[in-house]
């Protein structure tokens, strides 16, 4: 019979890995448009100071699938950080009226 919470950890596991993922298609348009006029910098900058503690709890835990899952997800944040500075820098990135 297959245990639950091993169940839950391979599904939380899965997860948290697609929830990485999830900011691919974000940064995939920001570098298509040239563009970040419509992306929060404050979201993604909450985010990835989020995903960076995490990530140095699950260190200090030692505890491998939490580390590849906070990877993913600081990943993904920094590729959309990335294109907001990158077109701004560039002056492409407009501001509100």
């Amino acid at each position: 019979m297959i245990d639950l919470t091993q169940l839950l950890a391979v599904l939380a596991g899965f997860m948290g890995i697609l929830m990485g993922f999830a900011n691919i298609p974000q940064a995939v348009k920001i570098y298509k448009k040239r563009s970040a006029k419509d992306v929060s910098e404050l979201t993604y900058g909450v985010l990835a100071v989020g995903y960076f503690v995490l990530l140095l709890y699950s260190i200090l835990l030692d505890n491998v699938a939490l580390i590849v899952t906070n990877l993913f997800g600081l990943l993904g944040v920094v590729l959309v950080l990335s294109g907001i500075i990158r077109y701004e820098k560039k002056g492409i990135r407009h501001r509100g009226i």
